[in-house]
């Protein structure tokens, strides 16, 4: 089945990268009254990028124990790391 919820978080984590990119050409070509507003940029799409992944990945993990747990003659024994 598939699971696209990861995906804000890559998005977010994309955003991030390019505001990164803004902020060194914004150092570079001295705008430095841009410097704040793309580096805030950078900053909040790495945590929120890497939040929502975290969260996400423990919601899959969960949802597996359950089924695990209702399933316990299932041939898949080993847990999802």
């Amino acid at each position: 089945m598939k699971d696209n919820l990861f995906w804000p978080g890559f998005i977010l984590l994309a955003v991030a990268f390019f505001g990164l990119i803004s902020t060194s050409a914004v150092v570079a070509y001295h705008h430095d009254e841009w410097l704040a507003a793309t580096g805030l940029i950078s900053v909040l799409g790495i945590v929120a990028g890497t939040l929502w992944l975290v969260v996400e990945r423990r919601r899959v993990l969960r949802i597996d124990e359950q089924w695990r747990a209702a399933h316990p003659d299932s041939r898949e024994s080993r847990p999802v790391p």
